[in-house]
């Protein structure tokens, strides 16, 4: 009888090993995550300027900056959606 209890408790003790394991790597790659690729993706919004839509605001694209420009700035252009539905609404209020 002792050793039906002994398998299961061992079992537990080692998947909480595991678990351990696993969330100390998690931590490693957020502490990655938070130095090195938010420092490259502030390097990028330097060098490019975001185009979103200027009706429902969801990102088009990136677009190279001219050198004399700050860049990290944010143009406005318009999704195939919304264009579609623009061009919809226009010609039910022409016709």
């Amino acid at each position: 009888m002792l050793r039906k209890i002994g398998a299961p408790m061992e079992t537990s003790l080692a998947l909480q090993i595991k678990y351990r394991e696993v969330q100390a790597h998690y931590e490693q790659l957020r502490q990655y995550y938070l130095v090195h690729v938010q420092q490259q993706y502030a390097l990028v919004r330097q060098r490019y300027m975001l185009i979103a839509c200027a009706w429902c605001q969801r990102r088009l694209r990136w677009q190279r900056t001219a050198a004399s420009s700050g860049g990290g700035e944010t143009s406005h252009g318009i999704c195939r959606p919304c264009a579609a539905r623009l061009f919809t609404q226009m010609s039910t209020m022409a016709g």
